[in-house]
C-alpha cells in the first residue's frame, strides 16, 4: 500500500499524447477548479461553463459534451505547461478564491460559516485538518502514565489508534474477532460492497487506487488490513478478545474495563480514556416472526453468512429488501434454482451507473498526477452525496403534496428514482407498482444501484413477495396470504440493531449510571 495523502502527486513526465489520453476521464467541473490552482485565473469560473445542480445525477452535473471538450483543451494547456515548468507545486488559494471555487461547484451562495467549515472539512489550506496539535506541549511523563481503551479494530478504531500513536498516547485495541477491518470483515455475502463512493470511503492521510468507484467488500477489507499493518497498529491489537462492559471508578477517574477472550477467560484492564468504535452495522438484527427458529434447514444472517452452503439449483428465501439484499440476490440468483424474496417495504434507489464500474486507467492517472484533483473530485463526491442533498431532505410547511414528498426539491428527486424504477422494470407492471416506496424520499437510508436490483427481480427465476409472513415453519415460509414457500435455505437480509450503539455492552459512569438506561435501549 502506497501510503499517500490528498496533497501528495506524482510528477508529470510523460508525453503530449498521454497527458491526452488521461483527460479524455476528467471530471469537467472538478478539473475547472483544479485549472484555478495551476493557473490562477479565477475567470475560468465566471464563464459560460457552468454547473447545473439540478442534473447533478451525472457527475458532470450538466456540463455538456460540447463545453466538456473546451475544459479539456484548457486543461491540456495548462498541465502541458506545468510539466515543461518542472511541476512547482501550486500556491494555496486565498480563502476569497476558494469561496468562488466552492461556490462555483455548489452551485449556490454559502454562508461564511458553511464556507469555513468546508474549507477545513475538505482540508484545501492544511495537508490534515484533522492532525493533533498541542500534544508537544505535554511532559512525556504525563504522556507515558495515560492508556486508552478502544474498542474495535474498524474503520473507526483504526482511525483512534492512528492518532492516539501520533500523540505519543498508549493505547490497546479490543477487537472480538480474529482480524481487523470491522464491518467489513463481518460482511461476506456474495456481492457485498460499500454504497459510499470508494473516494469519499477512505481516510484522507492515506488515499488508495480504490479500483472501482464502489469497491466490493474485498478490496475494502484489503484496505483496512494494509493500513492497520502500515501504520504499526497491530501491536497495540488484543484480537479475539470481547469487552463486555466498563465501569469508571470515580475516586481515581479510571475505567475498569471488562474483557472476554474467547476461550471464556475474563480480565479486566484499566484505562484513563474509553474509546468506542464499534459502529452501528455490527450487531445482526433478527426478524420477530412467529416460528423463527424451527425451520429444518441452513438459515443464517447475511452478516453471518454461511459459506459452506452451496446454494447451486437450491430454492432460497431472502428475508429482507435493503441494502445487504439488494447487493446479494442479483448474485445468489445466478446459481439459485429459485430465489423468493420477501418484501416489507420497498426501499428507494438512487440511481448510478458507476456503481459496479471500474474506474479507468486514466483517471487514475488524473488522480496521481495532477495538483488538487484528488482533493477537488473527493469535496464534489462528499457535496453530491451528502451536504447537497440538504434541499431534498429539508420539509416545505406549505408544499402541496406532504403525503409522498416534503418539498419541491424532495419531489423532483422522487420522480427521478420512479423514472428509474420505470425504467429497469419496463414492461412489468405488478413489478413496478410494488417497487415504488410510499414514503417520501430521504425518510429512510436510501440505496444506491445502477439497475442490476430491478432488473435481477424480472428474472423468471426470482420471486418478489410483498404479503406478509404468517410464519417461519420446518419447510420454509408461509405468508398470512395461506400460500406455502417451501425451500432449501433461508437467509435473513434483515440489518441490524443500527439504534443500540453500545448493546450488549454495560457501560457505567459516574454515578453508576449506566448508559443505555440513560438513552434507553434503541435511542
Amino acid at each position: 500500500m502506497d501510503t499517500k495523502g490528498y496533497f501528495d502527486w506524482n510528477k508529470i513526465t510523460g508525453d503530449d499524447e498521454s497527458i491526452r489520453s488521461a483527460l479524455e476521464h476528467i471530471n469537467a467541473p472538478v478539473m475547472l477548479a483544479v485549472l484555478v490552482h495551476i493557473t490562477g485565473d479565477l475567470s475560468l469560473l465566471h464563464g459560460e461553463i457552468q454547473i447545473d445542480m439540478d442534473k447533478a445525477q451525472d457527475l458532470q452535473c450538466g456540463i455538456s459534451e460540447e463545453h466538456q471538450e473546451i475544459v479539456r483543451q484548457k486543461a491540456f494547456e495548462a498541465l502541458k505547461d506545468f510539466r515543461d515548468r518542472g511541476c512547482p507545486p501550486p500556491a494555496p488559494l486565498d480563502e476569497q478564491a476558494l469561496r468562488e471555487v466552492l461556490t462555483f461547484l455548489t452551485g449556490q451562495e454559502l454562508d461564511d460559516e458553511y464556507i469555513a467549515f468546508l474549507i477545513e472539512e475538505s482540508e484545501f489550506d492544511t495537508e490534515d485538518a484533522y492532525g493533533l496539535s498541542g500534544f508537544d506541549d505535554i511532559p512525556e511523563a504525563d504522556r507515558q502514565g495515560f492508556h486508552a481503551v478502544i474498542v474495535g479494530a474498524g474503520m473507526s478504531g483504526l482511525l483512534a489508534g492512528y492518532r492516539l500513536k501520533q500523540a505519543g498516547i498508549a493505547f490497546t485495541i479490543v477487537e472480538r474477532s480474529a482480524e481487523v477491518s470491522g464491518t467489513w470483515l463481518d460482511n461476506q455475502y456474495p456481492g457485498c460492497r460499500v454504497d459510499n463512493p470508494s473516494r469519499v470511503y477512505e481516510y484522507s492521510f492515506a488515499r488508495y487506487d480504490w479500483p472501482q468507484y464502489f469497491c466490493a467488500q474485498p478490496v475494502l477489507r484489503k484496505y483496512f488490513n494494509e493500513c492497520a499493518t502500515n501504520f504499526g497498529l497491530r501491536p497495540h491489537i488484543r484480537f479475539e478478545h470481547e469487552v463486555e462492559g466498563a465501569e469508571l471508578d470515580e475516586e481515581s477517574g479510571i475505567w475498569k474495563v471488562a474483557i472476554r477472550d474467547k476461550h471464556g477467560v475474563a480480565s479486566e484492564m484499566e484505562a484513563n480514556a474509553f474509546i468506542c468504535c464499534v459502529g452501528q452495522l455490527n450487531q445482526p438484527s433478527y426478524p420477530d416472526i412467529e416460528g423463527f427458529g424451527t425451520f429444518d434447514g441452513p438459515a443464517f444472517h447475511t452478516a453471518r453468512w454461511d459459506s459452506s452452503q452451496d446454494l447451486k439449483g437450491k430454492r432460497v428465501a431472502v428475508i429482507g429488501t435493503g441494502a445487504s439484499a439488494m447487493q446479494t440476490v442479483p448474485e445468489i440468483a445466478k446459481e439459485a434454482a429459485d430465489v423468493v424474496v420477501f418484501q416489507r417495504t420497498p426501499p428507494w434507489i438512487h440511481p448510478d451507473e458507476d456503481y459496479r464500474a471500474s474506474v479507468p486507467d486514466g483517471e487514475h492517472w488524473l488522480i496521481n498526477h495532477v495538483p488538487y484533483y484528488a482533493r477537488w473530485n473527493h469535496f464534489l463526491l462528499f457535496w453530491l452525496d451528502g451536504e447537497g442533498l440538504h434541499a431534498s431532505v429539508t420539509k416545505d410547511e406549505a408544499w402541496e403534496y406532504q403525503d409522498r414528498s416534503v418539498s419541491e426539491a424532495n419531489e423532483a428527486l422522487r420522480n427521478t428514482m420512479i423514472d428509474f424504477i420505470k425504467k429497469e422494470l419496463d414492461g412489468h407492471e405488478r413489478l413496478i407498482d410494488v417497487s415504488i416506496p410510499y414514503h417520501p424520499p430521504c425518510g429512510k437510508r436510501m440505496l444506491v444501484d445502477d439497475g442490476t436490483w430491478y432488473r435481477s427481480l424480472t428474472r423468471d427465476n426470482v420471486h418478489l413477495i410483498t404479503e406478509p409472513i404468517e410464519c417461519i415453519n420446518a419447510g420454509g415460509v408461509l405468508g398470512k396470504d395461506g400460500v406455502q414457500h417451501d425451500v432449501d435455505v433461508v437467509i435473513y437480509a434483515t440489518g441490524f440493531h443500527a439504534g443500540r450503539f453500545f448493546w450488549p455492552m454495560e457501560i457505567k459512569g459516574k454515578g453508576g449510571r449506566d448508559i443505555r438506561e440513560h438513552w434507553g435501549d434503541d435511542p
